[in-house]
């Protein structure tokens, strides 16, 4: 994964670059909006975690296999969303602390946790750029964190834990060809997110003399939505980056159906997740 042949490459300045360069970060949407839309999103994103639980449960066993993670252990999972692996680590850990933004997303994992009669979780309302309480942890956790998407937010990971990181990322550049389309379409440009790419933040551990450990993880996963409803997610989404008119509604709309068949869009894909663990110096 690092290139032997350019042992000098300055990582943390390549990962801020494809930051900057980010369609997302370019575009960035309306903090009360983009809140509001997690708030709303919270219990179809929850149903969604359920249907794939196994796949998120054996990336927390791998992490026990491998000591990452260990029995009774104290864990950080930064942007938590409605406990996709929170959930996990609760039943082998002493306590989780489950940090996000979206009250609503929290709110969805505290019902979900009763359910399961999880009592050592403790979900925190707060954006990790502006987490800063005194205590530490076993094992600081993020996955597909918007929070998380280059150096700096990247290394602060470290800060809070007594001995393990781990990150995990999408083991593709392009999970969601419909978003990714729908960019072209609505902004006439091609939405990419390299600085997900699992690239950076390993050669950047390694150019630190850490020594991080990588294992990939495909499923398959999807589910099937109507076009009017899907075209209303959308709508939705895009609307917190951009204003969607009546004209940027057709857009969707036209696209959407396109895709279709008989009035039902099936979005079951291969994908694919990486997760990059290391141990804290000290």
């Amino acid at each position: 994964m690092r290139d032997a042949g350019m042992p000098n490459l300055d990582w943390k300045a390549l990962w801020k670059q494809a930051q900057q360069n980010s369609l997302m970060d370019k575009s960035q949407p309306d903090e009360g909006k983009w809140l509001s839309f997690w708030d709303a999103e919270a219990p179809a994103y929850l149903e969604r975690v359920k249907t794939e639980e196994n796949v998120y449960a054996g990336i927390v066993d791998y992490l026990r296999r491998e000591g990452a993670f260990r029995e009774n252990d104290s864990v950080l999972d930064i942007a938590s969303g409605p406990g996709t692996y929170t959930l996990q680590f609760a039943p082998f850990a002493k306590m989780v602390t489950a940090l996000d933004i979206s009250g609503g997303m929290l709110a969805g994992l505290r019902n979900e946790a009763d359910a399961r009669g999880l009592r050592n979780i403790r979900p925190v309302q707060a954006a990790w750029g502006d987490y800063h309480e005194p205590e530490k942890y076993d094992l600081v956790f993020t996955a597909l964190s918007p929070a998380v998407t280059g150096p700096d937010e990247f290394l602060k990971m470290e800060e809070f834990s007594t001995r393990s990181c781990c990150y995990i990322t999408t083991g593709t550049e392009e999970q969601s060809r419909t978003r990714h389309d729908l960019w072209r379409v609505l902004a006439g440009v091609e939405k990419g997110r390299k600085e997900f790419n699992i690239t950076y933040p390993f050669n950047l551990l390694v150019s630190m003399g850490r020594k991080p450990n990588v294992r990939f993880f495909d499923y398959l996963s999807g589910e099937r939505m109507t076009v009017g409803q899907l075209t209303e997610y959308y709508a939705k989404f895009f609307g917190n980056f951009m204003e969607i008119d009546e004209e940027k509604r057709e857009r969707i709309a036209a696209y959407i159906e396109s895709i279709s068949s008989g009035g039902y869009c099936d979005s079951w894909n291969k994908k694919s997740l990486v997760a990059l663990y290391w141990e804290v110096p000290g």
